[in-house]
């Protein structure tokens, strides 16, 4: 097996595995205060990456980032499938949508001061597969003679 396709499918298996964890109601977490007064506690309810309820809140980070990973999981899922002569773009537009993503966990996490295990992973998860992109491009270009 060549070295392309194993990277292609690690790649596949990585952005699969993390919009599978999406989907679970672990992923966002939310904090929320539970009663007026002077012991400030809070409450922490978690919901999936494709819930409504963070969006109402204000937070349009995890839908995003949701929407982005089943796009590059999409693009990579046709890519392995169907051999083109543009392979640059559709790689230069993975590794954008990917750092899209981990810029949206990073800021939702700031922003609204909750993170929570699956995002962490899910996030760790785009950032391996950005890596490999990264990698894999580098390692594609190297090879290619300029054209006289």
């Amino acid at each position: 097996m060549k070295k392309a396709s194993v990277i292609m499918i690690a790649s596949i298996c990585f952005m699969a595995i993390s919009v599978a964890l999406m989907w679970l109601p672990y992923g966002v977490a939310m904090k929320f205060v539970s009663d007026p007064g002077p012991p400030i506690e809070y409450v922490i309810h978690h919901y999936s990456y494709i819930s409504g309820m963070p969006i109402g809140y204000g937070n349009w980070f995890p839908i995003v980032a949701a929407i982005l990973s089943f796009a590059v999981l999409l693009i990579l899922v046709v890519n392995s499938v169907r051999k083109t002569a543009s392979m640059s773009n559709k790689k230069t537009s993975v590794m954008v949508c990917l750092s899209i993503c981990i810029v949206a966990s990073l800021l939702s996490w700031l922003l609204f001061n909750s993170v929570s295990v699956i995002g962490i992973i899910v996030c760790a998860l785009h950032a391996a597969t950005l890596a490999i992109q990264i990698i894999f491009k580098s390692a594609g270009t190297r090879n290619v003679s300029p054209a006289l």
